[in-house]
């Protein structure tokens, strides 16, 4: 757990399953940058939207 702006205690994000160029999530997806790892894995894990 870690906790965000608002003081809020939230799930961290764990590191990718691979990952100098690719980073791959738990559910097989692969990104380019960190940044849209870490958006994916927020969206479709912790807080369960579909896109």
């Amino acid at each position: 757990m870690q906790q965000n702006r608002d003081g809020e205690w939230v799930p961290a994000i764990p590191e990718p399953l691979r990952g100098f160029w690719w980073k791959q999530c738990k559910c097989e997806q692969e990104f380019l940058t960190m940044r849209g790892y870490r958006g994916h894995y927020a969206l479709a894990h912790i807080l369960k939207v579909e896109a």
